[in-house]
């Protein structure tokens, strides 16, 4: 499989994920939300891959934290609406945030190879905000880890599969069990972009327009009911 079915599938997962989400009383709640699982590992792995291949590594941040910001605005609004605020919740759901902070933590574990004092601030500072404040928390930092370290070998989704699945089980959270079938996709990653989309930036697009979408029909169901 190419790039471009992954992050289809990836984009779809996580749209199933978000509907669950937004209206947590739809019919099997818990499988949906185990369907968006899948999500989460293929952006991963895709911003490790970008963030060794990009030509400008300044723009990617910026795309990211653009992405953060316009997110975090939705977050608010939704929070001023509901009549409560929550510094947290303008985080959740960000993956850009989350992302942002990957990116993060894949440079400053370059820079720390190399011997650079500020790797080290930067990967703590990374590792920091992935533990707390971040989407996924530990399960986000522990795909960083894994698919950066062993970035050169396939091995990394097998050793991910036994680890994280056994990580779940021993916490009792099944549904981000299903993260690990996500590594069985990514094995028949072939290294290839596939068609490129008309527009390059249509998937930042697109995870920003769903959450407006879901949150305008929300409200109005909310007004309604």
């Amino acid at each position: 499989m190419n790039r471009r079915t992954l992050y289809i599938i990836g984009f779809i997962s996580m749209i199933i994920d978000h509907i669950a989400y937004y209206f947590p009383n739809v019919p099997y709640y818990e499988v949906w939300r185990s369907i968006g699982r899948i999500a989460f590992p293929i952006f991963a792995f895709f911003l490790i891959e970008g963030f060794y291949h990009t030509k400008n590594l300044t723009a990617y941040k910026l795309r990211l934290l653009k992405g953060t910001v316009f997110l975090s605005i939705i977050n608010l609004i939704q929070m001023i609406i509901n009549g409560y605020l929550s510094f947290e919740q303008l985080f959740l759901p960000n993956i850009f945030f989350t992302m942002l902070c990957g990116l993060f933590f894949i440079e400053g574990y370059e820079q720390l190879k190399v011997g650079k004092v500020k790797g080290f601030l930067s990967l703590m500072g990374s590792i920091t905000l992935l533990l707390t404040i971040c989407e996924y928390k530990e399960f986000a930092l522990f795909y960083f880890v894994i698919f950066t370290i062993l970035r050169n070998t396939k091995i990394k989704f097998l050793i991910s599969m036994i680890v994280f699945g056994c990580y779940c089980v021993y916490i009792n959270d099944m549904i981000q069990f299903f993260m690990i079938f996500d590594n069985f996709l990514l094995c028949f990653y072939n290294g290839q972009l596939g068609k490129p989309f008309k527009q390059k930036y249509l998937f930042y697009y697109l995870y920003i327009g769903q959450f407006i979408i879901l949150s305008i029909m929300k409200y109005i169901l909310t007004v309604i009911s």
